[in-house]
């Protein structure tokens, strides 16, 4: 544990986003160069924590991971969320991320959420966060990526969230624009149509 965690995030004053994008094929080559980039930011003077999955690390953290590469070994658990919770029956695990490796995620009731765009800036100034580059045809490669997960699941648990049909104040939405028309929903549509149980 980092007992020092809720002080370093009060110091908190800007961030960066740090994702490494590509070829599915390449995805090992990704996973260590994004172990890599994220080492060097963390060493940087002011990394005060690395907020990923609703928890906050210490900087170290991810150094240490990169050593491991060192080594031959591969920071697994940094690229996999594997989480604990409580039930009546006892302690269970989950995982997240799996599937980008072409594994089943350890539990069912983990559901994919489809997003078309994203910018939230116009609510949060600096400290929005932004995806850029959507276009319908990515857009469809998301929607088939999350669909198939579900082909794996119970029927009961088949489910998955679109966000958002109309939130324009973040730039998330199917509606038709001015830019792409009815695109999006017509894309969405057409991988609706194709997805069979």
């Amino acid at each position: 544990m980092w007992p020092e965690a809720v002080e370093a995030a009060k110091a908190h004053k800007a961030h960066i986003m740090v994702a490494v994008l590509g070829e599915e094929e390449k995805l090992l080559e990704r996973g260590k160069l994004f172990t890599k980039a994220m080492a060097v930011c963390c060493k940087q003077k002011y990394a005060t924590g690395v907020y990923t999955s609703g928890v906050v690390f210490e900087p170290r953290f991810y150094e240490g991971f990169a050593d491991m590469m060192k080594e031959d070994e591969l920071p697994i658990f940094n690229w996999i969320w594997f989480g604990l919770y409580r039930r009546e029956g006892g302690l269970n695990s989950y995982t997240y991320g799996m599937d980008v490796f072409g594994k089943e995620e350890m539990e069912d009731n983990i559901y994919p959420t489809i997003i078309p765009n994203w910018d939230h800036t116009p609510r949060s100034g600096f400290n929005g966060y932004v995806l850029n580059n959507s276009t319908p045809e990515l857009f469809r490669f998301h929607v088939r990526k999350a669909l198939a997960t579900t082909l794996q699941k119970r029927a009961d648990n088949m489910i998955v969230f679109l966000k958002s049909w109309n939130e324009w104040g973040e730039g998330n939405y199917m509606e038709p624009d001015l830019k792409y028309g009815k695109k999006y929903i017509e894309t969405l549509k057409q991988e609706l149509d194709k997805f069979t149980l």
